[in-house]
């Protein structure tokens, strides 16, 4: 799914890319649009929502570690890719899961848009309570998106 296009992959590729017999896919997803809802819920979305673990341990920590050690959403899921899924081009295939999620998981736009205005109201509220520090939260984000979008362009 990071590589290619939902509808373009076969029940075939599936089988081999995520080493499991067809039956077994089709066992635990209905059909092709099940198994793409359940890979978004399981392996997407938790990476992308900051969880209670990151937001305890955020929680503690002065200002300026907590800028050395955050994450953007789409940075955690980048790292994701690289690291559990060896993606070479985690960048790109970070644009390809967004624009396949819009198109084949229904409300994927809304739920991303509230998670990103959680998660910065979350560290409004850590850096209002740490520091006097005023932030442009928006300019840390689409700083974060362009910068993942040029390495998309190598």
């Amino acid at each position: 799914m990071a590589m290619g296009t939902w509808d373009a992959i076969s029940v075939t590729e599936l089988e081999n890319n995520i080493e499991q017999t067809r039956g077994a896919i089709f066992y635990f997803n209905k059909n092709k649009k099940a198994l793409f809802t359940n890979m978004i819920e399981e392996l997407f979305l938790p990476v992308f929502k900051l969880s209670d673990s990151e937001k305890s341990n955020l929680k503690t920590c002065s200002p300026q570690t907590f800028f050395a050690i955050y994450k953007t959403p789409f940075e955690r899921v980048c790292d994701d890719l690289r690291i559990n899924y060896q993606v070479p081009e985690p960048s790109r295939s970070l644009f390809n899961i967004i624009i396949q999620a819009q198109k084949h998981y229904q409300g994927f736009k809304q739920i991303i848009s509230n998670e990103i205005k959680q998660e910065i109201a979350f560290i409004h509220h850590i850096i209002g309570i740490n520091s006097t520090l005023t932030l442009d939260l928006d300019k840390i984000y689409a700083l974060s998106a362009g910068r993942i979008f040029l390495d998309s362009l190598c």
